[in-house]
């Protein structure tokens, strides 16, 4: 078993989170659940500075704070949004649960910002990159080696999406089926170029 640390965490939120640096986070995004980021303002953005006094002052504690590794304030098209990240690298209890949870509490923070009430509830997404395997059946019952899943709010009946976005995606690293609708244009314009 791969030993678990607080330093993956940092390390994740300094590459996708660092100030000023968004186009790691932009590009993810756009990979995994096909939106294009205008503009994207980090909410917590990654200071290690900010870490260090916050171990100095809260010891051990600070170490934990680990919720919502990544939240941002986002722009897609002329539209407000907001974007979750999160990495689990080891499955703890109700994390599906949790993932939701993390998305709806964004959802509903916007809640009377500016004295708009409903009106400031806008389209949320969550990515969430994953040490372990939380989908392993098809709906075929059979095993199942895709490590990207994308979740929408979606009208069955008429096929059709909810009017406000309310998408969750979760990347698997430990399996072995990674093409997006992004990737797989480049991928074959690389194999045909050759």
């Amino acid at each position: 078993m791969k030993k678990v640390s607080r330093i993956n965490d940092l390390c994740f939120k300094k590459a996708f989170s660092t100030d000023g640096i968004t186009d790691p986070l932009i590009g993810l995004a756009k990979d995994m659940l096909d939106i294009d980021i205008a503009e994207l303002s980090f909410i917590q953005p990654y200071s290690i500075s900010d870490f260090a006094a916050a171990v100095k002052k809260d010891g051990s504690v600070a170490l934990q704070q680990t919720i919502k590794d990544i939240s941002a304030d986002i722009r897609i098209a002329s539209a407000k949004a907001n974007l979750v990240s999160e990495l689990q690298v080891k499955r703890g209890s109700n994390f599906d649960a949790r993932s939701l949870y993390y998305l709806a509490s964004t959802f509903v923070a916007n809640y009377n910002r500016n004295q708009n009430k409903y009106g400031d509830l806008g389209p949320v997404y969550g990515i969430n990159i994953l040490g372990f395997k939380m989908f392993r059946r098809n709906k075929s019952g059979e095993h199942d080696n895709r490590g990207i899943r994308r979740f929408d709010f979606w009208d069955r009946y008429d096929d059709a999406p909810f009017p406000i976005d309310f998408v969750v995606a979760y990347f698997e690293y430990t399996k072995t089926k990674f093409l997006t609708q992004n990737q797989e244009p480049i991928l074959l314009a690389r194999l045909f170029s050759r």
